[in-house]
C-alpha cells in the first residue's frame, strides 16, 4: 500500500540543521510561510547538507521560505560538502521527479554547484531571489516551467542553466553574474521577456539544438558577449536565438 504522506512546515518556523544533516523526503513538502512570518532553513553553524525531495507523487509548495548556508552532499563535488559514502548531489535544494512551486523564496550564501536543482519535473519560481552564491543559482534538467518576477545577484556561475527543457522566463533581473545570465542547452526552448541582465559574463547563451526567443531585454556590460550561439556537443546540432526589442549597452 502506498501512503500519501507529506511534510508540513508551518509559517514562522526556523529549522537549524547540524553540519552533517540532510533533509530527505519521498513525499511533497508544504512549507507555507507568510510575509510577516517566513520559514527559515539554515545551518546551526557554518553550513549543512541541504534538501532532497525524491519521487514525490504530489506537488510541493514553498511559500516565503528563506534558505541559506548549504554546503551540499559529496566532498568531490563541493569543497565544503558533507561526506555520504560516495553519494553526491549537485544541488543544495534538489527536486527529482517531484513537481514544485516556489513563491517569494530566497536562496542565499550557499556553496553548492547549484543552489536549486530541479530534475525531470514541472516547476514554478515566482517572486524569488538568489543572492551571494558560489556557483549556479538555478539548474533545470528536463523540466517544464515558469520563472517570473525574480532576481539573481552575486552569482559565481550561471544565474539560470537549462538542459533539455521548455521554460518561460519573464520580468527577471540578473546582475553581477560571473558566467552566463541565461544558459540553454541540449534541445532546450525558452521564451525570455522583460529582462535586465547587468554586469554578466554572457547575456544569453544558446547551444546544442536549443532555441531562445527574447523580447524586451536589456543587456548591460556583458564582459564576454551579449548573445552567444554555438554547438558544444557532437551529438547535437546548431542552436538559435531570435531577438526583438533588444538593447545592448555599456552603461
Amino acid at each position: 500500500m502506498t501512503l500519501n504522506l507529506h511534510l508540513l512546515i508551518n509559517s514562522g518556523t526556523t529549522l537549524r540543521f547540524s553540519a552533517q544533516a540532510t533533509l530527505i523526503s519521498e513525499g511533497p513538502i508544504r512549507a507555507l510561510g507568510k510575509p510577516e512570518a517566513p520559514i527559515t532553513l539554515t545551518a546551526q553553524g557554518n553550513s549543512w547538507g541541504g534538501v532532497l525531495v525524491n519521487g514525490a507523487p504530489a506537488r510541493s509548495e514553498w511559500h516565503h521560505v528563506k534558505i541559506s548556508k548549504i554546503a551540499g552532499v559529496g566532498v568531490d563535488g563541493h569543497s565544503k560538502g558533507i561526506d555520504r559514502a560516495g553519494w553526491t548531489l549537485t544541488g543544495g535544494i534538489t527536486f527529482y521527479y517531484s513537481p514544485v512551486s516556489f513563491l517569494h523564496c530566497s536562496f542565499e550564501q550557499s556553496d553548492t554547484e547549484d543552489a536549486l536543482n530541479v530534475i525531470s519535473s514541472d516547476f514554478m519560481i515566482l517572486g524569488c531571489s538568489f543572492n551571494d552564491l558560489s556557483s549556479d543559482a538555478f539548474d533545470g534538467d528536463f523540466v517544464t516551467g515558469i520563472i517570473r518576477d525574480s532576481v539573481f545577484a552575486g552569482i559565481g556561475g550561471d544565474a539560470i542553466d537549462l538542459s533539455g527543457s521548455n521554460v518561460a522566463i519573464e520580468n527577471v533581473e540578473a546582475r553581477e553574474v560571473r558566467d552566463k545570465a541565461i544558459s540553454v542547452g541540449e534541445n532546450t526552448w525558452i521564451e525570455l521577456k522583460k529582462a535586465r541582465l547587468e554586469d554578466i559574463g554572457f547575456g544569453v547563451a544558446s547551444k546544442d539544438l536549443s532555441e531562445a526567443r527574447i523580447d524586451e531585454v536589456q543587456i548591460i556590460r556583458a564582459r564576454i558577449a551579449a548573445l552567444a550561439v554555438y554547438q558544444k556537443k557532437e551529438n547535437f546540432g546548431p542552436a538559435e536565438i531570435s531577438a526583438k526589442n533588444l538593447q545592448v549597452t555599456e552603461t
